[in-house]
């Protein structure tokens, strides 16, 4: 099916392998297709958005943070209402401090959290907002 390049049936059927790796506990496989799907189309959206959270702390796990990144970033255009936005733009912003050094990205994700006054997170978003500004 990947000879078929970018197509509906093909991100379909990766996303459903994802689902199946995932219920057997099997993360590698689903973050390795997870990648092949990326690949394909830079904003797939897995089936679930718990997905999302569960591949992107695997993937920090295994210390491949610009694969994390990608998983997560601008998840509340992906997902919606459907994923904790303030978490996944938490995650999003940890990334881009601490692991890659992108200071204007993670402002930027930081500026939208701020925006939102979440009341969940509020000491680890502090943290992250002290960290950008002495870091």
């Amino acid at each position: 099916m990947e000879k078929w390049q970018k197509c509906r049936a093909l991100l379909c059927l990766g996303r459903l392998v994802i689902s199946l790796f995932l219920e057997k506990n099997n993360n590698k496989d689903a973050l390795r297709i997870t990648k092949r799907c990326l690949d394909i189309q830079e904003d797939f959206v897995l089936s679930e958005p718990a997905e999302a959270l569960k591949l992107t702390l695997y993937a920090i796990d295994l210390q491949q943070y610009p694969l994390a990144l990608r998983v997560i970033r601008r998840a509340d255009l992906r997902y919606g209402e459907h994923i904790d936005l303030v978490y996944s733009q938490l995650l999003e912003a940890r990334l881009l401090l601490l692991h890659l050094d992108n200071r204007n990205e993670a402002k930027a994700v930081l500026k939208r959290l701020i925006e939102k006054k979440p009341d969940t997170y509020r000491k680890e978003i502090s943290t992250l907002i002290q960290i950008y500004k002495h870091g």
